[in-house]
């Protein structure tokens, strides 16, 4: 007994044509997209997998700051500057050139005619201030101390390296402490005459802050 062998409809023709040609579609899709074809902007992140991205496809300078990088100018909270200046010598009287002004106190550096240089402190609240310095130039020379306590905004400037026996070559370390706990400690040296051309005051130091 023979079967007769029926022929498709035209609906199933129509189903397994349409299905070649999305299986052929997507082949020659998989072959001819490429990064030449892929117009800018045109895919979003969430069309990535993750974690398939890495540095080496990032261009790290387009990156913006991110949240937990907001205390990146900071360690541990604290303030770390670099303080550097260097000015001419005065035909007459003291050029006046402002360090920092932190934690209740700042501090402002004067480059005078003489070639001497100078340092003057004012606090904005109370604290301790001490400042030990010693000449690089002569190391038999003993430290020269400033030390204030209880140091007010009432009090004013304060001149830390009067009595000084030489203020053109100096190595130091100033330390203030408030009583709301804030602390600056302020490692400098000061040259004068430093570097070949104009006579000038120069200093250089690391400040921290916090």
């Amino acid at each position: 007994m023979r079967w007769k062998r029926n022929r498709p409809s035209p609906a199933v023709v129509i189903a397994c044509l349409a299905l070649f040609i999305a299986l052929g579609s997507t082949a020659y899709a998989v072959t001819l997209i490429n990064g030449h074809n892929i117009i800018n902007g045109t895919i979003t992140g969430k069309k990535l997998a993750k974690n398939t991205l890495t540095g080496r496809q990032i261009l790290e300078s387009r990156l913006g700051r991110v949240p937990s990088a907001a205390n990146a100018g900071t360690v541990g909270h604290l303030v770390v500057r670099k303080v550097a200046i260097s000015k001419a010598i005065p035909v007459s009287g003291t050029t006046s050139t402002p360090l920092f002004n932190l934690a209740g106190l700042s501090v402002v550096h004067g480059c005078l005619s003489t070639e001497e240089q100078s340092l003057h402190a004012t606090a904005s609240e109370t604290g301790i201030l001490k400042v030990e310095t010693f000449d690089e130039g002569n190391p038999a020379t003993q430290p020269f101390f400033f030390e204030r306590f209880n140091l007010t905004p009432a009090d004013g400037s304060q001149d830390l390296l009067a009595g000084i026996s030489d203020s053109e070559n100096v190595m130091g370390r100033l330390i203030w402490q408030t009583s709301s706990r804030k602390v600056i400690t302020f490692d400098f040296q000061m040259e004068t005459n430093a570097f070949a051309g104009p006579d000038d005051c120069t200093l250089g130091g690391t400040l921290i802050a916090g």
